[in-house]
């Protein structure tokens, strides 16, 4: 094929492709030779066409591209044809949006009772595989029981188990046993006002929006959220003292991907939901491992998510769940963020293909390792495996393929070039033996 100079309308087509495929991507350039062969070709073929114009459309918030999924038949549900019919309903972005601001205009002051808590660490467990990982997240916050520093002991911060009917009395009652020495409640999100004075339900907080509905119901003034699958370096109170010492309203950490320069599937229609609502979408895009959110001082960005969880099937169509509508929610209040730099991966070499496979992300926070976040390979997964290496450069990271078992996987990993032996004794690879060690006495617990 002549891809130099092409003539035909195959050799049009690849060099379309190539565009698309060229690492950065080129959609501007992609998109002009697609327009091109759209006017060159038969009738009965546009419509192949108008899905690459359609992919350029998303990728570049091209309205005049993104129309063309008119030409593509009703009964194509592929990704991007379902996802371009979204972002070409005009009306339903302006009534969401105006809905949004609604929202953040109406909310009064935050409203403090009786059984309003000061400082909260959040997280939400439900069925057999969250209630293991919060088992060896707990243990791994053992170590930190000491009570003689600035932040007061661990004791006195109440660790709160959200959860939609999902959590039964024999398992509260074998956590608090089992957990003494930490201050630990159970909260039915079900019971609480967000669900019964909305159209949400126990199997509709069933995915990540469980996470924004916590966040919204929790009776506290500050929250620290966490995931189940979280092993901690440094003691979370860190990041709790430090974010009230310099009066931030939140606390975000970076995810391997950007908007712009490193992206991934969900890149461009998270942008463009930025973009809806005057949102720079230049920077790194988050992850929602663990955040700190100040309830009191960010009450207008509450008011904010308790609008996207209720209306979480439009903003999940647009979004990989929560993760970046917190930053929405926080920008759009001009709220003080505080953001960690991106993370580190933690895995190991697969010596057949010299690819540095995925364990998790070791996050920091004030330059010091902070957590690890098991997200790619949870403990109990077939994948998860005490890492050797680490790579220290997030924009080295890609997706990849990985074979478990037989079965393909899509993860991430990176280059054999790109990093470095993790040398023993090390606290990583000391946090996954304790991790095995206590998913080993979690089976025998909840038993």
């Amino acid at each position: 094929m002549n891809f130099t100079n092409p003539t035909t309308a195959n050799e049009f087509l690849q060099v379309g492709v190539n565009f698309m495929n060229s690492k950065p991507p080129q959609f501007l350039a992609a998109s002009c030779v697609f327009r091109y062969l759209y006017q060159i070709v038969s009738q009965t073929d546009r419509s192949t066409i108008s899905g690459y114009l359609v992919r350029c459309g998303i990728e570049l918030h091209d309205k005049s591209l993104i129309n063309h999924v008119q030409q593509i038949s009703l009964n194509d549900t592929s990704h991007y044809a379902q996802l371009a019919r979204v972002m070409s309903n005009t009306n339903l972005h302006e009534k969401m949006r105006e809905s949004c601001i609604s929202e953040a205009i109406k909310q009064r002051d935050f409203q403090a009772t009786d059984e309003t808590l000061d400082d909260v660490i959040l997280v939400c467990a439900g069925g057999e595989k969250l209630m293991t990982q919060l088992y060896c997240n707990l243990k791994s916050l053992e170590v930190f029981q000491y009570d003689d520093t600035q932040w007061g002991s661990l004791q006195n911060i109440k660790i709160v188990v959200a959860h939609a009917n999902e959590v039964t009395e024999s398992e509260i009652f074998k956590f608090k046993s089992c957990f003494k020495t930490l201050s630990i409640e159970f909260f039915n999100l079900c019971e609480s006002e967000l669900v019964t004075e909305s159209n949400l339900t126990a199997d509709t907080l069933k995915g990540f929006q469980i996470k924004l509905a916590a966040l919204v119901a929790i009776r506290a003034r500050r929250v620290l959220l966490m995931d189940c699958d979280i092993f901690w370096v440094q003691d979370p109170r860190h990041i709790i003292a430090n974010c009230k010492r310099n009066v931030f309203d939140a606390h975000l950490f970076c995810d391997f991907w950007h908007f712009v320069k490193h992206r991934h599937e969900k890149s461009a229609s998270t942008s463009f939901l930025y973009s809806l609502h005057g949102i720079d979408y230049n920077i790194s895009e988050f992850e929602s491992g663990v955040l700190y959110f100040d309830r009191e001082k960010a009450n207008t960005s509450v008011a904010i998510l308790k609008h996207m969880v209720i209306n979480y099937e439009y903003y999940f169509s647009l979004t990989y769940g929560d993760k970046d509508l917190y930053y929405l929610a926080l920008k759009s209040q001009n709220a003080k963020i505080s953001i960690s730099d991106p993370p580190k991966m933690l895995g190991y070499l697969c010596q057949e293909s010299n690819v540095f496979n995925s364990q998790s992300m070791l996050q920091s926070f004030n330059s010091k390792s902070s957590h690890i976040h098991t997200t790619l390979h949870p403990i109990g997964d077939d994948g998860f495996d005490i890492p050797t290496h680490i790579c220290d450069d997030a924009f080295k990271i890609r997706f990849v393929q990985r074979t478990i078992k037989n079965k393909v996987v899509h993860t991430v990993g990176c280059d054999q070039a790109d990093i470095k032996v993790l040398e023993t004794p090390n606290i990583y690879r000391h946090l996954y033996a304790c991790a095995l060690r206590d998913y080993s006495k979690d089976e025998m617990l909840l038993e």
